[in-house]
């Protein structure tokens, strides 16, 4: 069974649209870098996914059975989370993009993940787990998170920023009997101390910079964009 990715959209985002800098607009299709903050999770996210299905790819063809073909359960999908706004959010995802309905949304993070869980749950081994706020997680973490579970497939790998255990994190199949049993605002922080020998984690300082309200993404689309500038001027310079 292959590792499967879970990014969570489901939210009402009722701090954001209530801003006195908002308009009522929905957080998962606010600006960032010249994206959605969905389309932009995504495209992070999808050089993880290639790397995976690179790797499945490998191992079907490896397969010592003549008579063993992939399908579907062999390959890692991106399945978008959604429950609020899911008539206005998904009609704008790329085609074909497996969408999973949150029924509990309302109730809080932890219902979305356990329903999302549920639905992949059966045909997954591990799940990585990520977030539609956290738009400073650059495609170089998602791929180091993917790499080190390859390295310790029984090991919770999570995100370290400052003291804190958060996602992005990828489980094993281990954990799903527990993670699909989270309730309301609480969600896989909760299990990540629980089983803190079992974690390895990883530094991302910026995961910690999570999107509440329209000043946070202002904020954050400033840090995006002088790292772009200090990028091209070290090219510049370098050249």
């Amino acid at each position: 069974m292959p590792v499967n990715i879970i990014l969570l959209a489901a939210g009402a985002g009722k701090r954001f649209a209530g801003s006195k800098n908002s308009k009522g607009d929905i957080k998962q299709l606010a600006k960032f870098q010249g994206a959605t903050l969905i389309e932009h999770t995504i495209e992070q996210l999808n050089p993880a996914l290639a790397q995976l299905n690179q790797l499945n790819q490998t191992t079907v063809h490896n397969d010592d059975n003549a008579n063993h073909t992939s399908d579907n359960n062999e390959k890692s999908q991106l399945y978008i989370s959604l429950g609020a706004h899911q008539d206005k959010i998904s009609p704008l995802l790329p085609k074909n993009t497996p969408l999973l309905t949150s029924r509990h949304w309302q109730k809080g993070i932890g219902h979305s993940l356990a329903d999302a869980i549920k639905q992949v749950a059966p045909f997954s081994s591990h799940l990585l787990i990520a977030l539609v706020d956290q738009p400073l997680v650059t495609q170089q973490h998602y791929q180091t998170l993917v790499n080190t579970s390859l390295l310790h497939p029984d090991k919770i790998i999570a995100t370290r920023s400052d003291d804190l255990l958060l996602p992005p994190v990828i489980f094993p199949k281990d954990f799903f009997p527990e993670l699909v049993q989270l309730q309301g605002d609480i969600g896989a922080a909760k299990l990540l101390k629980r089983h803190k020998n079992r974690v390895i984690s990883l530094q991302c300082d910026m995961a910690k910079l999570d999107v509440d309200t329209p000043e946070q993404l202002a904020e954050m689309n400033n840090i995006a964009t002088e790292k772009i500038t200090a990028t091209r001027e070290h090219l510049v310079i370098s050249t």
